[in-house]
């Protein structure tokens, strides 16, 4: 058969112009661009920081070693400790033998020594520490106990003691040694009750029983004024202090009503002091759920925050606020205003504190917000053990410095980049021990030396001939 013709090759298409895209393709990307500055400023802006890791003080803070201790401050005096000895005694811990002339390496701690016994006796086993209470002009102190279902106070005259049955302590404070006023709920029914122990306890018959919502979400502070801070997610209440001791509710606010409801629930409150100074005036910091922390110059108690006295910070995205909790300063630690602001961050892989540090300015009380500074805890560190306390930081000086059973330093206090007889860890990741060892073939000096904190040599090496100015040296013996 004669074979078929070949068919003639197709001519190759014509490559199309390329045109304008349709107006439908183009309209979802306009609209977006249309909306962008709406979603941006709906959206909480977020800040940026700085950070550093904390390195812990080779020994804890008081001589009696690890132990429960209770700190307990005035305003703007150096810390005290209360800590319970072997034989179940309590003793007065200052740091007034702390020589910082002859002893300045504060690194090596501890920083508070005993100066007296505090109870004439032991508490009744087993108990819970609750609260320990020092105010007035001498810091006069009571050491409030929980044993099963009674409340006892108990102080250097004697003990007082309460059953409260399931009721749980939310804050307590104290006008002198007797005079102490605690505030308790009962979670079940959502009430509140005010207990005051002056000479004798008894819980106030006028007052007793506020109802609130959501009772086992109560939380509350001391106000320096004399009253407390009351908030649940959705609600925050002012307990004042009536000239007879007693409390009396005097504001009772809506997150709505504060104006926050943009911010969603509350998540932690705190009464300090950013601009205030002077007794009985405080500035409140409410964190919120978007991640916002409002403090306001006065606080919230009369309701609204003007715009004049009101701060608003954006936390860093890495914050998860369900698990922060503010750390202080407290108003009643202080009598004057601080530049700086603590949160924990409890629910993070690696925990850490997040310092939001102020500065002079035209804001509210001549305060405008400055930065976020996040400091990484040590990895061996338990986070709920951590606060600020006042200690001495030098011949008649004193400072706020973060602590857990130790000192805690910022790196760069802790002389890591400096002082070439240590290590320091280089990341939160790193569960070197307090985050610091010796450098190799090193050991910790036990008194200060100029070679450093780790100014001895380990077991097996030997201090290299040389001039006392020298570095240290420490070489291996054969």
């Amino acid at each position: 058969m004669p074979s078929a013709a070949p068919r003639p090759l197709a001519a190759p298409a014509r490559p199309k112009a390329a045109g304008r895209p349709p107006l439908l393709v183009l309209l979802p990307l306009l609209l977006l661009l249309l909306l962008l500055p709406a979603l941006l400023a709906s959206s909480p802006a977020r800040a940026s920081y700085t950070e550093t890791m904390l390195m812990r003080a080779a020994r804890p803070l008081s001589t009696i070693g690890q132990g429960d201790l209770v700190a307990s401050q005035g305003p703007s005096r150096a810390a005290i400790l209360l800590g319970q000895q072997a034989d179940g005694r309590f003793g007065l811990f200052t740091q007034e033998a702390l020589d910082l002339a002859q002893w300045p390496e504060r690194r090596l701690g501890p920083i508070f020594t005993q100066s007296q016994d505090f109870l004439p006796g032991r508490l009744p086993a087993p108990y819970q520490q609750s609260a320990c209470l020092a105010r007035g002009a001498e810091q006069q102190l009571a050491l409030l106990f929980r044993q099963d279902a009674t409340l006892g106070l108990a102080t250097p005259s004697g003990q007082e003691q309460l059953d409260v049955g399931h009721f749980r302590v939310l804050a307590a404070q104290a006008a002198s040694e007797t005079d102490v006023l605690v505030l308790l709920a009962d979670p079940q029914a959502g009430m509140l009750f005010p207990l005051r122990f002056e000479p004798e306890p008894h819980l106030s018959q006028d007052l007793a029983g506020w109802p609130v919502a959501n009772g086992p979400a109560l939380r509350a502070v001391p106000s320096p004024a004399g009253g407390f801070h009351v908030w649940t997610p959705q609600e925050y209440l002012y307990l004042a202090r009536r000239p007879d001791g007693l409390v009396a509710m005097q504001a009772r606010h809506s997150v709505a009503s504060l104006g926050l409801a943009q911010h969603g629930d509350i998540v932690d409150v705190v009464s300090t002091r950013i601009a205030s100074s002077g007794a009985g005036t405080e500035d409140m910091a409410m964190l919120l759920a978007d991640m916002h922390v409002a403090v306001c110059v006065g606080g919230f108690a009369a309701g609204p925050c003007p715009g004049e006295s009101l701060l608003k910070m954006a936390l860093p995205v890495s914050i998860d606020p369900t698990g922060a909790r503010f750390l202080g300063p407290l108003a009643i630690d202080t009598a004057d205003p601080v530049n700086w602001l603590a949160l924990i961050d409890q629910h993070a892989l690696w925990p850490s504190l997040w310092v939001s540090h102020f500065r002079d300015g035209p804001g509210p009380g001549g305060r405008v917000f400055d930065r976020w500074e996040r400091l990484w805890l040590p990895g061996d560190e338990v986070p709920a053990r951590v606060r600020p306390l006042r200690v001495r930081s030098g011949p008649g000086q004193m400072a706020w410095q973060y602590a857990g059973e130790a000192l805690l330093f910022r790196s760069m206090d802790f002389a890591c980049d400096t002082d070439r007889s240590i290590r320091c860890a280089g990341g939160p990741t790193s569960m070197v021990p307090g985050g610091w060892a010796c450098a190799p073939g090193r050991a910790l000096a036990t008194l200060p030396s100029d070679r450093g904190l780790c100014g001895a040599c380990a077991s097996g090496h030997y201090l290299d001939p040389g001039s006392a100015s020298a570095p240290l040296s420490c070489s291996r013996a054969n």
